[in-house]
């Protein structure tokens, strides 16, 4: 049983359907690099900019208490009540601040469009 399992997986294996290792260890690179350089093209690149321009645009002209809440919360990610430890507030008032504060972006990023 053992010999015919073993002869059955020989039949099946064809040495022209085998790939050198070098040829795997290129196509293997050439994926890498792909993912390595985004493919982003120029003017995609230049929108995307244009873009975090405008964020940051609406992020500053936020009054302050709103800008901090928006700032801990999404790019530092601290939770709600994370935040209002360190602003000394409650969690229902940092809720608000950062609900207003979204509200304000999109108002400020629908009139910058």
């Amino acid at each position: 049983m053992l010999q015919a399992n073993r002869f059955h997986r020989q039949a099946k294996r064809s040495i022209g359907d085998e790939q050198s290792l070098h040829a795997d260890l290129d196509q293997s690179s050439r994926r890498l690099s792909a993912f390595a350089g985004n493919g982003e093209s120029p003017s995609a690149a230049a929108v995307f900019h244009e873009r975090a321009l405008a964020v940051s645009r609406a992020v500053e002209s936020l009054p302050a208490a709103q800008r901090e809440a928006i700032v801990l919360h999404y790019w530092q990610g601290l939770t709600v009540r994370e935040i209002s430890q360190q602003l000394d507030a409650t969690a229902a008032a940092v809720g608000g601040l950062i609900h207003r504060g979204l509200k304000a972006l999109k108002t400020a990023l629908a009139d910058s469009d």
